[in-house]
């Protein structure tokens, strides 16, 4: 069974590695530049220039390792707090200056929210869009929720609760890089990383589900670990999965795709099952799984109820998936993204989710068979449509929170001035030293480095990257897999940076005794 689990962990592994050189060499070599309306051109980079940054950081993180073992656990996790407390007060800060509007679904996930906690249904029900999209009543409900414990309806109030949620990310990411290797340094160089990503602090302004996902779904994943460690009562790894069905509910109420976190969760405890015949974290992710499905149900329910209607389905993901597979119209756009598809055919099939499904399963095999075709087609759409999502270093971020009423003048020069090309080319670079980080991290497993659940984020790394295969295009989806995979990125950079540290010290260490040897040889000469 372990040998079973080893292999299983290595195709990962070398599936993770093969991933991971296509998005490091294609990061390297240009970047994905984002402009309205969402339009994706191409930039030439240096792929010497990354290396070089790349090897300077690694060095510096290897001088860091042998400084940071002198530092009390107690001190780094007071920094810790400290950083947390920091982004939260740099997202408040973005969102008070900004003044973002919601525009598109946005939109109508705030005035829904609005309604819901004002108790006005008649807004709600005039609009088409629930009875397409009833799902984003969940969302809305959660939002209204915060609205009546805040006693106001205010835009500002939901983007300074997705600021704590900034910082609450940033000390969770903290702690699993703890569970994950304990290394001070590692700890020390995530939460440079996570205060220095600026996504985090875009995404506090934008009234949708990635800030209160990505945080829950990352508290999700902490109290995991911490479920699946050797040691604990019973009683006390109740309470650790009762908590995990509780974020992972909440994540998944607000994003639907970060079930693909409890596949991997699901995948990682057949792993254990494999390696230590521990069987009992099975039943608690099948608990878990309830417990997000009743959570999202529960919650449109309690929107419909407010509204006195029941909507149906609404348009079948299956519509999401053949748009996905599109060239658009405007290639400017890029393959693969939004155009309308899933809209227009869900309407034209008079609001009937079965018949909406169908024409989108014909228009699915109508794709594959013309890729069948021309397989070098197929390989240059998916090609273009997976860069245009993971070599886009904003993940999205400016442009979906770009709509803003009167912003101060050192966020407009942050979305539109010298400031922003400032911001792009850091990100830019940003993005090529984490690709860079997550590779060796997957060259770590397979060389049989790291094993059990230090492997976990690189499963659901995975996960997100292939939904971002089938899935419409648009690089906003790849955010919470980059904020989820930052902890094991820290611990890789660490890692290589203490071998090359190790590696200089041994080359130095040989110097110094070859030259202390010719001079004791020297010496007896001279008695001779």
């Amino acid at each position: 069974m372990i040998k079973l689990e080893k292999a299983a962990t290595k195709i990962m592994a070398a599936i993770g590695t093969a991933v991971m050189l296509f998005l490091l060499f294609y990061s390297w070599k240009y970047t994905k530049r984002l402009v309205e309306p969402e339009y994706y051109l191409d930039e030439k980079d240096s792929i010497l220039w990354n290396a070089l940054v790349g090897v300077v950081l690694v060095a510096v993180c290897g001088a860091l390792s042998g400084v940071m073992k002198k530092i009390p656990a107690w001190a780094l996790h007071l920094l810790a707090v400290l950083g947390a407390v920091t982004a939260v007060i740099l997202g408040i800060r973005l969102a008070r200056a900004a003044g973002a509007e919601s525009i598109a679904d946005q939109y109508y996930v705030q005035r829904a929210a609005m309604a819901l906690a004002d108790g006005d249904a008649e807004w709600v029900l005039a609009q088409d869009y629930y009875g397409i999209y009833p799902f984003q009543l969940g969302l809305a409900e959660i939002f209204a929720l915060i609205f009546r414990v805040a006693g106001s309806t205010e835009r500002l109030v939901i983007q300074q609760v997705q600021a704590v949620c900034g910082g609450i990310t940033l000390y969770v990411g903290f702690r699993i890089v703890r569970e994950l290797s304990g290394s001070r340094a590692a700890e020390l160089l995530y939460l440079v990383a996570e205060l220095l990503f600026l996504p985090v602090y875009c995404y506090a302004l934008f009234i949708y589900g990635e800030s209160i996902g990505t945080c829950s779904v990352l508290c999700a994943i902490w109290c995991y670990l911490m479920a699946n460690r050797p040691e604990g009562k019973v009683w006390q790894k109740g309470l650790l999965w009762s908590a995990v069905a509780l974020f992972m509910g909440l994540a998944y109420a607000t994003r639907n795709v970060l079930l693909v976190v409890w596949i991997a969760m699901v995948i990682m405890q057949i792993l254990v099952l494999l390696r230590s015949k521990k069987w009992q974290g099975l039943p608690a992710l099948c608990v878990v799984l309830a417990a997000m499905l009743l959570g999202k149900t529960t919650l449109c329910h309690m929107a419909e109820g407010q509204l006195d209607r029941e909507y149906g389905s609404g348009a079948p993901y299956v519509l999401w998936i053949a748009m996905g597979m599109q060239e658009n119209p405007d290639a400017l756009k890029g393959p693969g993204t939004y155009n309308d598809y899933n809209l227009d055919t869900y309407l034209q099939a008079g609001y009937d989710s079965i018949e909406a499904a169908e024409v989108a399963k014909g228009d699915i095999r109508q794709c594959l068979a013309k890729w069948q075709e021309d397989p070098v087609a197929a390989v240059t759409f998916l090609k273009e449509k997976l860069l245009i999502q993971w070599i886009e270093p904003t993940y999205c971020s400016f442009n979906q929170t770009r709509y803003q009423y009167r912003p101060q003048g050192w966020v407009e020069d942050l979305y539109t001035g010298q400031a922003n090309e400032r911001a792009l080319a850091f990100l830019n670079r940003f993005q090529g030293m984490v690709y860079l980080a997550v590779f060796g991290y997957y060259l770590r497993i397979l060389l049989g480095k790291l094993k059990g659940v230090q492997v976990l984020p690189g499963i659901i790394f995975l996960g997100g990257f292939f939904i971002t295969i089938l899935w419409e295009a648009k690089s906003r989806y790849v955010y919470p897999y980059i904020v989820m995979i930052l902890p094991g990125a820290a611990c890789s950079m660490e890692y290589y940076g203490r071998l090359l540290a190790g590696g200089i010290g041994r080359i130095a260490g040989g110097i110094v005794s070859s030259r202390e040897r010719k001079q004791k040889q020297k010496e007896i000469g001279r008695t001779a």
